[in-house]
């Protein structure tokens, strides 16, 4: 916003600053505005821990300013959001549990799901996907 001499006023923050951008702002921009700006739960809201040495804002698929988008999650959850998910779902990961206590071995498992062995055996041990029953 300007004074009536075209001068920015100072002290300006959010919508009002004039630099501001809205949902069109860039990704470390709206990840800084978002940790400013929402109150930080005292847990991960996956899994539920409140000892992880670090928590982080994830999003699910759009990124603006509206909480009901966002997740504060442990580092292991929001990894496993972000890059595992792209093989698995919940579903999935329920399905292997199904599998293996059922005799399926965890090579089969991971054949028929196209990932790594040793992911199967995480699965199941319930090294991954903790929050998953």
């Amino acid at each position: 916003m300007r004074n009536e001499k075209g001068q920015f006023v100072k002290g300006n923050k959010g919508e009002l600053h004039p630099q501001w951008l809205g949902d069109k702002v860039g990704y470390m921009s709206l990840h800084k505005w978002i940790a400013n700006n929402f109150k930080k739960p005292k847990q991960c809201q996956k899994c539920g821990t409140s000892v992880a040495k670090r928590f982080e804002w994830a999003n699910l698929g759009t990124y603006n300013r509206d909480r009901k988008n966002w997740l504060y999650l442990c580092v292991t959850c929001h990894h496993h959001l972000d890059r595992l998910s792209v093989k698995l779902t919940e579903s999935k990961v329920k399905r292997i549990r199904e599998l293996y206590s059922s005799g399926v071995s965890q090579y089969k498992i991971a054949r028929i799901y196209n990932i790594h062995q040793g992911n199967v055996s995480y699965i199941v041990r319930r090294k991954t996907w903790q929050y998953v029953n």
